[in-house]
């Protein structure tokens, strides 16, 4: 039964982000990155509350799983706070956080998911589409990440 909740919770911080990410497509068109997006919305705060939520929503399944980087996933989830609370990116002293903190965020989530067993395709896919349509190559590669994440943990708490 605790596996189930945290599957819930999984797919719940999954469909919200995905929510956001095909609304904003949809209304805008494909973005540079996940981030740009914040500068084309109407109501700022929902990028922040989006990424929050949806990074709050798997932490603690995430833990859960345990491994022996467990780690990676607390300085994932962490990262992503940081990401949340430093939308702007373009800006000053929140453009160093915001992209430090992604990069952080790649490499242990990369990290646990190479330890852990990974799934990998997604990541893949994303790459060739980083490749493929340059212009998006940041929004592509975050898109194989998270999908490569949330799929991992699905698959596990099955």
């Amino acid at each position: 039964m605790k596996a189930m909740g945290s599957l819930i919770v999984v797919c719940m911080s999954a469909a919200l982000l995905a929510s956001y990410i095909i609304l904003y497509v949809v209304c805008h068109g494909w973005p540079g990155s996940v981030s740009e997006s914040y500068y084309h919305i109407e109501h700022k705060w929902m990028f922040s509350a989006v990424v929050a939520v949806s990074g709050a929503l798997i932490l603690v399944p995430w833990l859960n799983l345990g491994g022996p980087v467990q780690c990676c996933a607390f300085i994932s989830v962490a990262a992503i706070m940081f990401i949340a609370a430093s939308p702007a990116f373009k800006d000053g002293l929140t453009r160093s956080v915001h992209i430090g903190a992604s990069v952080v965020m790649f490499v242990s989530a990369i990290a646990w998911e190479a330890v852990c067993g990974g799934v990998w395709l997604p990541l893949a896919v994303g790459i060739i589409f980083a490749i493929a349509r340059r212009r998006e190559a940041v929004f592509w590669l975050e898109i194989g990440l998270f999908a490569e994440v949330y799929l991992s943990l699905i698959l596990k708490l099955l």
